[in-house]
């Protein structure tokens, strides 16, 4: 199984003006520097938890071996399905008719009442593009404000990498973990370790 992101963010929960008024911050100098701060401490809750701060588009691929009739999907929460589609031998792909599954979204997977007949390729066999749309409503109170620490921290630490990121926004953070394990999980240093063919990038189909 892989994962590649689709299309680029949108809809921010933090937004840049939010993020100056926690930090107290009253003009504007750094405001560039707050949203590449933003963006960066974002992406690694996402990457640390599997949970979305912000709306996005995602395609997840299943080997051969994989298929079975439940997917779970790796980004939460999915909003909508955009189309399921599978491969062949002769990687000619064929989009599934959207009345044999269905989005359950409270686990967050895909059921299929029939999987396709297809002489699948073993290789990236059957690929499910879906939107995660998180709200305000959705994400958790103590998740999004151990963000803004996590941002703040940036900010106050600009230009010193080896500080140390407090523990107590790690925990936070970590307590709304979904088995990303299962995708690289997170290394010692509490990065992202990509692995083997678990991965992030974008693709435009």
């Amino acid at each position: 199984m892989r994962i590649v992101r689709s299309s680029a963010p949108v809809s921010q929960i933090l937004t840049l003006t939010n993020v100056k008024n926690y930090l107290n911050i009253n003009y504007e100098d750094s405001d560039a520097v707050l949203k590449l701060l933003i963006n960066q401490a974002t992406e690694v809750v996402e990457r640390q938890i599997g949970l979305l701060l912000r709306e996005a588009s995602y395609c997840q691929f299943w080997d051969y071996n994989e298929i079975s009739n439940v997917f779970q999907l790796i980004y939460r929460p999915a909003s909508s399905i955009s189309y399921v589609r599978t491969f062949n031998t002769a990687n000619e792909n064929t989009t599934v008719d959207s009345s044999t599954y269905y989005l359950e979204t409270e686990g967050n997977r895909v059921y299929f009442d029939v999987m396709p007949s297809e002489n699948y390729r073993p290789i990236d066999s059957l690929k499910i593009k879906y939107v995660v749309s998180p709200d305000g409503d959705y994400l958790p109170a103590d998740l999004i404000m151990a963000t803004y620490d996590l941002i703040a921290y940036y900010f106050d630490n600009r230009g010193n990498p080896d500080k140390t990121i407090p523990q107590s926004i790690i925990n936070t953070i970590n307590s709304h973990k979904c088995g990303l394990e299962a995708i690289g999980g997170p290394n010692s240093d509490w990065g992202f370790n990509i692995g083997n063919r678990y991965y992030l990038n974008v693709d435009k189909n």
